[in-house]
């Protein structure tokens, strides 16, 4: 669950702009649409146009979603970029980490992670296939994987947990905030205890909300113990 609450990207053709009404309807369409006045213009994304009055769109909302949206595909876009450019350097020799004393971990964030992939099992009878992304990452402790299901009563959010530091870790404990469409937000937090080098641990969260999920966020927390 990691990266999205970033809006850093540029709508390509394919994607359609999102206008939220002041009713609470959503409408996918083409483009921005083409105000006059107190009338506004929209293309659908059939192609067919359609006019209705300015003041039933939601500005602030349709904007907030739009920027939204762009700048999680920049993100994703700028990864995957980051990513071929570092499997150019796998060659590239990396200087060894070092621990003398016992380190208070420092927060990691989806974004420093770097897109590797998607691929993942279906969950039993989900409402369509879930969403999965793969990270990888030089932190002492990351997120490798995220998978998002939706299902008729909520969701199910998986998070695998990788351990890089030679030494382990302990008291590893993962953070998420899921933001949701309709403005709401849930916290959850879940303990996975120490981990030893090469360890995977997996948390999973099951969220009762079915409006469209916008972006997660996660936060991991531990200590660094001292090779010795």
């Amino acid at each position: 669950m990691w990266c999205l609450l970033f809006a850093l990207s540029c709508f390509a053709a394919e994607d359609p702009y999102v206008l939220f009404l002041t009713n609470n309807q959503r409408v996918e369409v083409q483009a921005p649409p083409e105000c006059e006045g107190q009338r506004c213009v929209l293309v659908l994304t059939d192609g067919s146009r359609i006019s209705l009055p300015a003041n039933l769109i939601d500005q602030e909302r349709t904007r907030r979603y739009n920027e939204e949206m762009a700048r999680r595909k920049q993100e994703q876009e700028e990864a995957a970029a980051a990513a071929a450019e570092e499997a150019g350097d796998s060659q590239e020799e990396r200087e060894p980490v070092t621990l003398t004393s016992v380190a208070q971990m420092p927060v990691y964030d989806r974004s420093r992670n770097t897109v590797s992939g998607t691929a993942g099992p279906v969950a039993p009878e989900p409402l369509g296939p879930p969403q999965v992304r793969n990270f990888s990452s030089e932190d002492p402790v990351y997120v490798s994987k995220e998978t998002i299901t939706r299902f008729a009563d909520g969701y199910r959010i998986e998070y695998e947990v990788k351990i890089n530091n030679s030494a382990g870790a302990r008291n590893v404990a993962l953070s998420i905030k899921v933001n949701y469409a309709n403005e709401a937000a849930q916290e959850l937090t879940q303990d996975l205890g120490d981990m030893s080098f090469g360890d995977v641990k997996t948390a999973a969260f099951a969220l009762e909300m079915s409006d469209e999920i916008l972006f997660t966020s996660y936060q991991i927390t531990g200590d660094l113990p001292t090779l010795r």
